[in-house]
């Protein structure tokens, strides 16, 4: 399942990441965002030992 990315306004269709790179901002002026963030606060102790 590829990430979906939708505007913080809300007037554009969720576009695929590529979309969303070339689109730099949504059409409608807002920030595309993923529409799922992954919880990763069981990771993050692990990561905090990383270099």
């Amino acid at each position: 399942m590829n990430p979906v990315y939708i505007s913080t306004r809300g007037a554009v269709a969720p576009v695929d990441f590529p979309a969303a790179v070339m689109m730099g901002l949504a059409d409608d002026g807002g920030l595309l965002i993923p529409e799922v963030i992954p919880d990763v606060s069981a990771k993050l102790s692990a990561w905090s030992k990383l270099s």
